[in-house]
């Protein structure tokens, strides 16, 4: 079953990579380089498209993990413009789309990864009116990333 859910997640991701690729083709200045070569056209949008790549540094789940967000925000986005077109008559442009899904993606992440890099402690007090004896203490630890932002030695 393990096999099965990362073989899909490998799959997605360059699924994702392909989408994002798409894309960027559409846009204003890959259509004028389009207009001279559409083999060039294809391979700066690839390019572009394989800058997310470098997240491979980190390790493929890292990878994975932003070329599906970055999917799941352009199919957002198009929806939007699809809903746009429908309610005024006028969609996004392709680059508003391509930048849009873009941005909306980095802000995202790196609020995530903020986060993830500082962690903050939250402090509940629990009450009862039933007699528990001794003071309880409850630790829970939630969305630990271990492995991304946290090894065996930040987690100890």
């Amino acid at each position: 079953m393990w096999r099965v859910l990362m073989t899909s997640m490998y799959v997605l991701s360059f699924a994702s990579a392909v989408l994002l690729a798409s894309c960027v083709r559409k846009t204003t200045p890959i259509e004028r380089l389009a207009a001279k070569s559409r083999v060039l056209a294809w391979a700066v949008s690839l390019l572009i498209a394989a800058t997310p790549a470098v997240f491979l540094l980190i390790n493929t789940v890292a990878w994975c993990i932003v070329m599906l967000h970055i999917a799941v925000a352009i199919i957002i986005v198009f929806i939007l413009s699809f809903l746009s077109r429908k309610a005024f008559g006028k969609g996004f442009g392709s680059d508003l789309k391509a930048i849009a899904s873009i941005s909306v993606c980095a802000v995202y992440l790196g609020f995530g990864w903020f986060f993830a890099h500082h962690v903050f402690e939250t402090d509940y007090v629990v009450s009862t009116e039933k007699d528990i004896g001794d003071p309880i203490r409850i630790v829970g630890i939630a969305d630990a990333h271990v492995g991304i932002t946290l090894d065996g030695d930040g987690f100890a």
